[in-house]
């Protein structure tokens, strides 16, 4: 890890789901995370810089939720929004994914499809 780790937008959209069987692009998260040179998550660079690990809840283009992306005692990752672990959302697989341009992640499972990329963007892939 460099002093000043390589952070990007990597977007999460809900998956294939029976309430869902196309998944839904407008509920997801936004989350801006450090990626190391094989586009991994940065694990030493959440530790050190951790004030930078945002996440952003989201339903049909609107903020629900802000907050930071944290790792448990027992090393899962998991997106905190509130003081306490009342609200916390535990069950993304984040250490698992290498995250590309042009992909995007439907959910922590298998659910993936082809998308277009902007700017900076990275979706897991």
């Amino acid at each position: 890890m460099s002093a000043q780790a390589a952070f990007h937008h990597v977007r999460l959209e809900l998956a294939r789901e029976p309430d869902h069987p196309a998944g839904d692009s407008g509920f997801g998260y936004d989350l801006v995370i450090p990626l190391d040179s094989d586009q991994k998550l940065d694990k030493a660079a959440c530790r050190t810089q951790a004030e930078h690990c945002r996440v952003r809840r989201f339903r049909n283009d609107a903020t629900e939720a802000v907050g930071r992306l944290a790792q448990s005692d027992d090393g899962r990752w998991f997106f905190d929004f509130e003081p306490g672990e009342a609200d916390d959302e535990f069950g993304f697989r984040l250490d698992d994914e290498r995250f590309r341009a042009g992909r995007i992640y439907l959910d922590p499972g298998c659910g993936r499809r082809s998308a277009h990329l902007q700017g900076d963007d990275v979706f897991a892939g």
